[in-house]
């Protein structure tokens, strides 16, 4: 009888974690503000670089972002990291990331406005989340749709709601494109034997 591999240990996510903890700390003890206006992503000077410096910082005058912010990447990167694994774990986030800044400048093509934080690659988890586990679809389905709602109305204020839907909707396509070996193992899917889809093509 064959035995499946231990899951891996969450170590991006400790890892993400702790990095989110340090910068935020640097950001207390020194100029956090000035520091979100040299690394925080603009959409009206877009880079690669500021697309993925910009999700290790958050707003230094509030620790209530960067804790919820931090939370829900432990509580749904744990259970992601460990079906996909730590490099692609860590592929994901990033991707998230870059989708989130997509979505960003989309919304808001001439802005000069900075924007910080680690939300929009925490949906590109949450989404993936979602997919790995049936049960968080409803919880994950009205957060989103929360988002889309403030989106769509602008009544978001200084959230950044769509980079929030660019990083949701990056984890779900990457799951269901370059996981979806990963996601299918996960939630028992097996391709029928070759013999009962040669009978049932006729």
């Amino acid at each position: 009888m064959a035995h499946r591999a231990p899951a891996p240990l969450p170590l991006a996510t400790a890892g993400l974690v702790a990095t989110n903890v340090a910068v935020f700390a640097a950001e207390r003890a020194g100029d956090g503000l000035a520091m979100c206006q040299r690394f925080g992503f603009v959409p009206a000077r877009p880079t690669l670089g500021s697309a993925l410096t910009c999700v290790f910082l958050h707003d230094p005058t509030t620790v209530a972002h960067v804790a919820g912010n931090l939370l829900a990447l432990a509580l749904f990167g744990f259970i992601v990291e460990r079906a996909l694994g730590n490099a692609r774990f860590a592929l994901l986030y990033g991707l998230g990331g870059i989708g989130a800044a997509a979505f960003h400048v989309l919304a808001y093509p001439g802005s000069d406005v900075p924007e910080v934080g680690a939300s929009g690659p925490i949906f590109a988890v949450m989404a993936a989340a979602a997919m790995l586990r049936p049960r968080l679809v409803g919880f994950v389905a009205v957060y989103a749709g929360w988002n889309v709602w403030q989106t769509v109305t602008g009544s978001a204020g200084q959230v950044a709601t769509a980079a929030h839907l660019g990083g949701f909707t990056t984890g779900a396509l990457m799951m269901g494109t370059v996981f979806s070996r990963q996601l299918a193992a996960v939630r028992g899917w097996r391709r029928p034997p070759r013999v009962a889809r040669e009978v049932a093509a006729g």
